[in-house]
């Protein structure tokens, strides 16, 4: 029997939360800190939280979200956003990340995967892939928060962080992204 995990993924915007139609539109939804203390109480077996300005701005996620998160947590928490140096992945591991996500950074720079997880260990480092799927019926890698095509096949790059040292992959269908639609299982039985 397979055991099932529950793992809600917040975008976090300019101290909200946000929700998106296939990686645009982003709508207010709620405070980060209030989503954190009710996961938790719910008992939510783990929460990723993806600042999703932090790249387009130039830096890391925000810390001080994350600290004030991680307190109204006893959840694992996986952080994503901006991360493209160690010192990004050690400000987060202090402000109460127990994982980090590599998206645009693992395109760019792959041997940060390979930094990543020999300072931190694999099982701290997950590599996100946000992938389109084209009129052709391939896939393609893109990043910048979904603007920016790569060229990249969604397989080819899982395997090539899985090989780096990423512990896990989070695998996200851009044109499924708050359609309602659910999971595209041609895309994940693929990777998988």
């Amino acid at each position: 029997m397979v055991n099932v995990r529950v793992i809600p993924c917040l975008l976090l915007q300019d101290w909200g939360i946000r929700k998106s139609v296939c990686f645009s539109d982003h709508v207010y939804i709620g405070s980060p800190i209030n989503a954190a203390r009710v996961f938790s109480r719910f008992q939510a077996d783990e929460l990723i939280v993806l600042d999703i300005e932090a790249g387009r701005e130039g830096r890391g996620p925000d810390l001080r979200v994350i600290q004030e998160m991680a307190e109204e947590t006893t959840m694992p928490m996986t952080v994503g956003g901006g991360v493209r140096t160690i010192e990004h992945i050690f400000g987060l591991m202090q402000a109460g990340a127990d994982r980090i996500t590599l998206n645009t950074a693992a395109i760019e720079n792959p041997s940060l995967i390979e930094q990543a997880a020999s300072m931190f260990g694999s099982q701290c480092v997950v590599v996100s892939i946000d992938a389109k799927r084209h009129d052709s019926g391939e896939y393609e890698v893109f990043i910048d928060g979904g603007k920016r095509p790569t060229g990249l096949d969604p397989v080819a790059c899982a395997v090539r962080a899985q090989e780096r040292g990423a512990g896990e992959i989070l695998l996200t269908a851009i044109d499924r992204d708050g359609t309602m639609q659910g999971y595209d299982t041609s895309l994940i039985r693929s990777v998988c």
